[in-house]
């Protein structure tokens, strides 16, 4: 029988697997540009289910080893359960904070993180880790949420108030500042071309049902949390979830989901 906790487990699980459903795409065509030599190590810090981490194994040339971080136990629980014992690749899980990574200087051929820096209250210290463990001329990329483009057509009361709401629990301009945070960490742009790469992609679907499933979640998740902050009443959870399970079961809306910054550079 399910209790509270593993029900909220699973949640969270199903959420990580949609994240990516949703966002896999711009993940590949950040890693395609990437120039990384052949054995690379590479470190996947805040790696959650293990999905990215098997993104960078698979897209990357050959690499050695792949090490997935995560501070929840749990979601490096259901990445191990993922993993594939065949694969001719070295990949581990091992828990552990992005503010303090556990591993020495210069370990790193390539740091990558996604949709993690927009959850940290810290997020340059976290940018100086991934510095402090590449290697000199190692590769160091993140892709992180900026919430500015996410909404429906026609309008939806829980996507324009969960996208004001949401600076209470996360960073919602994180995708727009990351730029700045690699700048002032000393990372400098691919092939030491100066300022860091760049790049921001906006999803858009109107067919599938993938973006609509994760953003119920995600107003369930979000209100859910206010509510428990006091910044929320009940009334108003409930309508904002109602809100967002129509725009879920609506056939007829366009879905933007928000825009996602790749910002990529050198040590």
């Amino acid at each position: 029988m399910s209790t509270p906790e593993t029900y909220a487990a699973d949640e969270s699980i199903r959420r990580q697997e949609l994240l990516d459903d949703a966002f896999a795409s711009s993940t590949r065509t950040l890693l395609n540009d990437l120039s990384v030599p052949d054995g690379a190590e590479v470190l996947d810090v805040g790696c959650g289910i293990g999905r990215t981490t098997r993104h960078l194994r698979e897209r990357l040339p050959e690499p050695a080893r792949v090490i997935g971080l995560d501070a929840d136990s749990d979601l490096l629980a259901a990445a191990q359960d993922r993993s594939d014992p065949d694969s001719s690749v070295d990949l581990e899980y091992q828990e552990g904070a992005a503010e303090d990574l556990p591993f020495e200087d210069d370990r790193f051929d390539v740091v990558y993180a996604r949709f993690l820096l927009t959850h940290l209250p810290e997020p340059d210290d976290a940018v100086e880790e991934f510095r402090r463990v590449c290697r000199p001329g190692g590769v160091v990329a993140a892709q992180e949420p900026d919430f500015a483009s996410l909404g429906t057509w026609p309008p939806s009361r829980a996507y324009e108030t969960i996208r004001e709401l949401a600076g209470a629990i996360l960073d919602p301009q994180m995708g727009r500042k990351t730029w700045g945070l690699f700048r002032a960490a000393g990372i400098e742009g691919p092939e030491g071309t100066g300022e860091p790469a760049v790049q921001a992609v906006v999803p858009v679907e109107t067919d599938d049902t993938v973006v609509r499933e994760l953003y119920t979640m995600s107003v369930e998740v979000t209100a859910g949390a206010l509510l428990e902050k006091g910044e929320l009443g009940p009334e108003e959870h409930e309508a904002l979830v109602a809100d967002a399970r129509q725009v879920e079961e609506d056939p007829d809306r366009l879905t933007a989901a928000y825009t996602v910054y790749s910002v990529w550079g050198q040590v």
